[in-house]
């Protein structure tokens, strides 16, 4: 018994919760963008329970950025979703963009 009590504690000593990153911050990377009056059309790559309430669009001196808050934790293919969310009043300064883009899906056709 004192033996089993012994590597549970080696077992359980081990296990400490480490501090993930905060990824609250990071821009999505997008397959498209195109602005709209009050919105903005995004493509993003879903796993099956991409919502747009699941994003957020931040606009702060006049860079604007598409954020991920809910994470798409489903098994699905992935698959690239079309999403519209509603923007902050852009006017007419220029806007700079601060997420990525993903590289283009490129289809192979098979010669026949």
């Amino acid at each position: 018994m004192k033996y089993l009590a012994a590597a549970l504690m080696v077992v359980t000593s081990g296990c400490v919760a480490t501090p993930v990153a905060d990824r609250s911050a990071a821009p999505e990377v997008l397959h498209a963008i195109v602005l709209m009056p009050g919105q903005i059309e995004i493509k993003v790559t879903s796993y099956g329970c991409t919502e747009a309430q699941h994003f957020s669009v931040q606009l702060a001196d006049g860079v604007l950025m598409v954020v991920r808050r809910v994470p798409d934790r489903c098994k699905r293919a992935p698959f690239i979703k079309t999403l519209r969310l509603d923007v902050p009043a852009l006017g007419r300064d220029p806007v700079a963009l601060r997420n990525p883009f993903a590289a283009p899906a490129r289809k192979e056709l098979k010669k026949r």
